[in-house]
């Protein structure tokens, strides 16, 4: 087994690759798993990564960096209405499960064996806050049902646009129609007309 790679550029990318693999296939995830996986040392991983935290949120990032993640704030920021802004977020989150589901379920495994790692994973910004701004600009339209909370909607709203609820029925359906059916259901859950318009913007 050699240490490193041919460069540190190299034996990062290998150790990234190595990291999504075993996330994909439910294998452990740990540095030395990692290392083996890549064929380098313990001691080479810890060399580009301080922890398993690290490690965990560097292959997400290197996975995101197509920019399907980035997306779905620009497609809520490029709306002006209250409406179009969830249609939008509905659209870039399909996509994104499309895409990257199979490693957010992957995450969601291992931060779930590990509530310290899940929670320094929670304490991140990124589709959270897009989330509940698109909560707040409902509520500050006056778009949310009379009996529910922004608080309410915040969970309902996370849990419909959740990656395992999206992932089979892209799989079934295909992105679109996923998308459609999604608005068609948070329309009827969150607020107070039964319709949601197509996003003004293709993200």
């Amino acid at each position: 087994m050699s240490s490193e790679l041919s460069t540190p550029s190299d034996t990062r990318s290998a150790l990234l690759a190595a990291g999504r693999a075993l996330l994909l296939e439910a294998e452990a995830f740990s540095m030395g798993a990692v290392a083996r996986r890549a064929g380098v040392s313990r001691q080479a991983v810890y060399l580009h990564f301080e922890d398993r935290y690290g490690l965990l949120e560097a292959v997400v990032e290197d996975a995101l960096a197509d920019g399907t993640a980035q997306r779905v704030r620009e497609a809520v920021e490029a709306t002006v209405g209250a409406d179009d802004a969830l249609a939008a977020y509905v659209a870039a989150t399909t996509m994104l499960a499309a895409r990257h589901g199979a490693l957010q379920q992957a995450v969601r495994r291992v931060l779930a064996a590990d509530p310290t790692l899940s929670a320094r994973w929670e304490a991140r910004t990124g589709r959270r806050s897009v989330h509940r701004a698109v909560v707040a600009r409902l509520e500050a339209a006056g778009r949310l049902r009379s009996d529910l909370t922004p608080a309410e909607a915040e969970a309902a709203l996370w849990n419909l646009v959740s990656v395992e609820l999206m992932l089979p029925l892209c799989a079934s359906l295909g992105e679109e129609r996923t998308a459609e059916l999604l608005r068609r259901a948070i329309a009827a859950a969150l607020l107070d007309a039964p319709y949601l318009p197509e996003p003004s913007r293709r993200c």
